[in-house]
């Protein structure tokens, strides 16, 4: 009787266990031997292959891959990306700059091809199972280990966003608050109040440790997004986003503490001040450095002089005059208010004199708005005398119109009654009609009772 042929599976089969045999008793140094005889092949013959044969080895590997892991278990399956990670570490800690740069090209050029032929279905699942794989990870990373992906992350960022045109800039931004809207629109209000908390204490972070002049940068930052963002949105989106800013605020105050609102308010009581009071701050550190220096022999304009750079960095304007002494004093919301024209139809001028020592005058010129008088402009003189306040006015008129096509021409001045300051007004705007305040109408009026 003729002996049975046996088949290929038992041939595999029994060198598969031979195989694993020898691999078995082979010591540290033959399998390195080994593995890094079978790159050398596999380089070898993968350097050869044409593009037909390496798209079918690809796609042999993807199914075979396919195929095993999807029977393989929870352990297995942790156990292989255990391998793989170590695999890739040292890998990857082995290779050059040029190598690096390669695989990272490679990479992309890989993600964007598969991702191009992707389904919604494979988009959404992708994404679901990268969040998974982010979280367990994240969630058992170290202190350390998440100091230096940050770390990483932000220069990574710094890197791409450096070379990047402006039209990669805006598409970066729409795709990021499309991504976000999609994101936030779906979140639970235990999502949405845990990111909240996430955002607060990752900016108190944050913000504890940057220097004044990142604070400045970042704010002159949050400004001009905030105002480019505002300019081209429309009525609809600017009513949206009033009531949205409305319930966020009545939801905050709803829940804060009696602290919190004391210092709420004494928050907002030092961002709303009068601009008045930061003039009179100006001439109060002036008058310090002043006294300061006051037994050494320095006068007001040594003292303003010194204090200069100091205000040009806070966007104060101040503009010195010697011999007659002239200071004005235009700070950034008076010039926004000079530009915005509230000063085109009606001003009104407040002289106080002996605010010091040295009886130095100061004189205040306000505009009229609907929720009151406004400062435009503060100016420091010495005496009361016509041509002291012609300098004056003219002072104020010269910084006021200083890189600006506006002209100061008011056409209504209100003033104390001042004879030397109105024939100043009359002498600096001859256009202007002036008019008496009713406090002096009705002093001059007793006075003659």
């Amino acid at each position: 009787m003729p002996q049975k042929k046996k088949s290929s599976l038992s041939q595999y089969t029994r060198r598969a266990k031979r195989m694993r045999q020898v691999r078995s008793q082979e010591t540290n140094e033959d399998r390195e031997h080994r593995l890094a005889y079978n790159r050398e092949q596999t380089a070898e013959s993968r350097a050869s292959e044409s593009s037909f044969n390496n798209e079918t080895r690809l796609a042999t590997d993807r199914e075979r891959h396919a195929l095993s892991r999807a029977s393989e278990t929870l352990t297995n399956y942790s156990q292989r990306l255990k391998v793989d990670r170590e695999r890739h570490i040292e890998s990857r800690a082995l290779e050059t700059f040029t190598e690096h740069s390669e695989r990272l090209t490679a990479d992309r050029e890989r993600h964007a091809e598969s991702r191009a032929s992707e389904t919604f279905t494979q988009y959404s699942d992708r994404l679901t199972a990268d969040r998974d794989r982010h979280a367990e990870f994240r969630a058992s990373e170290t202190f350390t280990e998440c100091s230096e992906r940050l770390t990483a992350d932000r220069e990574r960022h710094a890197e791409s966003r450096a070379s990047e045109t402006f039209t990669q800039y805006s598409e970066r931004l729409t795709a990021d608050r499309e991504r976000h809207a999609e994101s936030r629109a779906s979140e639970t209000f235990t999502q949405y109040s845990e990111r909240l908390t996430a955002d607060r204490e990752r900016h108190v972070e944050s913000r504890a440790s940057e220097t004044f002049t990142e604070c400045s940068e970042r704010l002159t930052a949050d400004r001009e997004s905030h105002a480019e963002s505002r300019a081209s949105e429309t009525l609809t989106q600017y009513s949206e986003r009033l009531t949205a800013d409305r319930e966020r605020h009545a939801r905050s105050r709803a829940s804060e503490s009696f602290t919190q609102y004391e210092a709420r308010l004494a928050a907002d009581r030092e961002s709303r001040s009068n601009p008045r009071c930061v003039c009179l701050q100006v001439f109060t550190a002036v008058q310090k450095q002043f006294h300061e220096y006051y037994k050494q022999d320095r006068d007001v304009i040594t003292v303003l002089k010194y204090q200069l750079a100091s205000f040009t960095d806070k966007g104060i304007h101040v503009l010195i005059k010697e011999d007659p002494m002239v200071v004005v004093i235009i700070t950034p919301i008076m010039k926004r208010l000079f530009l915005k024209g509230f000063s085109d139809e009606m001003v009104y001028i407040d002289s106080s004199d002996s605010c010091d020592q040295t009886s130095t005058r100061v004189t205040f010129i306000f505009a009229s708005l609907k929720i009151g008088a406004v400062p435009i402009g503060c100016v420091l003189h010495t005496a009361d005398t016509e041509a002291n306040y012609t300098l004056a006015f003219m002072s104020v008129r010269e910084t006021l119109e200083n890189d600006s096509a506006r002209k100061f021409q008011p056409l209504i001045i209100m003033t104390d009654d001042s004879e030397a300051e109105r024939n100043a007004l009359k002498c600096v705007f001859p256009q202007a009609n002036l008019l008496l305040c009713h406090f002096h109408v009705c002093q001059a009026v007793w006075r003659w009772l």
